[in-house]
C-alpha cells in the first residue's frame, strides 16, 4: 500500500468513526429528551396548555436557508448532529479528494515542464499512475458532492415530514439504535456501524 493510499485510508476511517461518534451523539440527545418526558408528573398540568401547532412549510424553509434550523423548530434537537455531521463528512471527503486530484496534475505539470523530472514524493508513480490517480479523485470528489447535496435535500424534507407527522401520535413501542462496531477479518480491525430495530411489548 502506497503511502497516499494508506493516507487515503486513515483519513476515512477517522471520517467514518467521527460519523458514527455523531450518530451516537445524537441517540443520547434524543434519549435523554425522552427521559425527561418520562419523569413522575412530568406530563401532568393543572391547566390544559394549548398545543403548539407546526408548519411544515416553515419548517422546511428553515431548514433551506440554514440545515438543522427546521429540526430545531420541530423540537427534534437529537438529529441536528446528524444533518451537520453528514454534511461536514462529505464536505471534508470532496475536499480531501479535490486536492489529491491537484497534487497529481500539479505533479504531470511539473514533468511536462521540466523534461521528465520527477518530485521525490511521486518519484515511484508512473504519468499514467498518475493520470488515472487524478481521474479517480476528481470521480469520488464528483461523488462527494452529490451525496452532499442529497443529504442537503433529505435534511429539508425531513423537517418538512417531520412537522406533519407532529400531529400524530408516535407509539414507543418501536426503537431504533445505531451503534459503532469494530469488524475483524482475523487479522484486519474496520470500523462499522451496527443497526438494531426492537419491538417492546
Amino acid at each position: 500500500m502506497t503511502s497516499t493510499e494508506s493516507s487515503r485510508s486513515l483519513i476515512f476511517r477517522i471520517l467514518l468513526i467521527t460519523a458514527a461518534c455523531t450518530i451516537v451523539a445524537g441517540e443520547q440527545l434524543h434519549a435523554q429528551n425522552n427521559a425527561v418526558d418520562t419523569l413522575p408528573g412530568a406530563n401532568e398540568s393543572l391547566t390544559a396548555k394549548p398545543r403548539r401547532e407546526y408548519k411544515p412549510n416553515k419548517a422546511a424553509l428553515l431548514s433551506t436557508v440554514l440545515p438543522g434550523a427546521g429540526q430545531f423548530y420541530n423540537r427534534s434537537y437529537w438529529k441536528i448532529p446528524l444533518v451537520w455531521g453528514g454534511l461536514v463528512t462529505f464536505g471534508a471527503l470532496a475536499y480531501y479528494n479535490n486536492q489529491q486530484a491537484q497534487d497529481f496534475q500539479a505533479e504531470l505539470d511539473y514533468r511536462e515542464n521540466n523534461t521528465g523530472e520527477r518530485n521525490s514524493e511521486y518519484a515511484r508513480y508512473s504519468d499514467s499512475s498518475l493520470e488515472r490517480g487524478r481521474d479517480q479523485s476528481i470521480r469520488y470528489r464528483d461523488l462527494n458532492i452529490i451525496l452532499g447535496v442529497i443529504w442537503y435535500g433529505l435534511n429539508v424534507m425531513d423537517a418538512y415530514v417531520d412537522a406533519h407527522l407532529k400531529e400524530f401520535e408516535v407509539s414507543d413501542n418501536l426503537a431504533l439504535g445505531i451503534n459503532p462496531e469494530l469488524y475483524s477479518n482475523g487479522i484486519i480491525y474496520q470500523p462499522g456501524l451496527s443497526l438494531g430495530l426492537k419491538f417492546r411489548p
